[in-house]
């Protein structure tokens, strides 16, 4: 069964914030391997909001952690509940430099005390002339109640007459009196030979479980399972491709 641990440690400073990410993968065979690392800063801006800067790094055939992606991303307050974010996303191409992808509109407006919603507008770099198109909108609602969180997103295409569903995301956390989060992504999709006319259906669930380690770390640990044709869920089969070392 594929089981992937995030190791999450912060440091704080007064004008900074620095968040490491480790993804652990755990083979058939109990071994834990690094398979990909990011780190996140965070720094305050004058005005409100704050500044954050992602590069992410993943194993290479020799088993070495190299620069993957970077991401860019400005926070800052619009209106009372309202959060505008614009991410810029770069990944490394062939030639090993980081070159943009996508670009993010995100506005998050907060409904009273326990529901957020948010409309985020994606826009991905057109292979043939080089510019930005519109490429995907998520529309996500969150409800909060008590322990529990369920945020519904919508997945969409657009056409030439506005948009059309292409996916759903429902992901539920619950938080224990421990302070452990409990967390569920069942990813819906259309079947890849059905891109415009099929139904969605569940096709991939995440099972999280987010507890915080003494040191203050905080680790994820994912199992991965897929819908089969009869519509039960697998676990996703492990692989150790790309010469992956086990963790020390």
């Amino acid at each position: 069964m594929k089981t992937l641990v995030l190791i999450i440690c912060l440091l704080v400073s007064v004008s900074l914030r620095a968040e490491t990410v480790q993804v652990v993968e755990t083979d058939r065979q109990g071994q834990k391997r690094v398979t990909a690392s990011s780190t996140t800063t965070k720094t305050p801006l004058p005005a409100g909001g704050e500044q954050q800067e992602t590069t992410s790094s993943r194993r290479d055939s020799s088993g070495n952690l190299v620069l993957e992606r970077s991401i860019s991303a400005t926070v800052v307050p619009a209106a009372e509940g309202v959060t505008v974010t614009t991410r810029t996303e770069r990944q490394v191409d062939v030639n090993g430099r980081l070159q943009p992808t996508r670009q993010i509109s995100e506005r998050t407006t907060q409904v009273g005390s326990d529901e957020l919603r948010t409309e985020r507008t994606i826009q991905s770099v057109d292979r043939l002339n080089g510019g930005l198109t519109v490429s995907d909108r998520e529309l996500a609602t969150t409800r909060i109640a008590g322990n529990t969180s369920i945020t519904e997103t919508t997945l969409q295409k657009p056409t030439g007459t506005g948009w059309r569903d292409a996916g759903r995301i429902r992901t539920t956390e619950v938080k224990a009196a421990d302070g452990s989060l409990q967390r569920e992504i069942i990813e819906s999709g259309r079947p890849l030979h059905e891109r415009d006319s099929g139904s969605i259906e569940p096709q991939r669930k995440i099972i999280e479980t987010e507890i915080t380690r003494p040191d203050g770390s905080k680790v994820v640990e994912r199992q991965t399972f897929r819908r089969d044709v009869n519509g039960d869920w697998k676990p996703a089969s492990f692989s150790t491709e790309n010469g992956q070392k086990p963790l020390n």
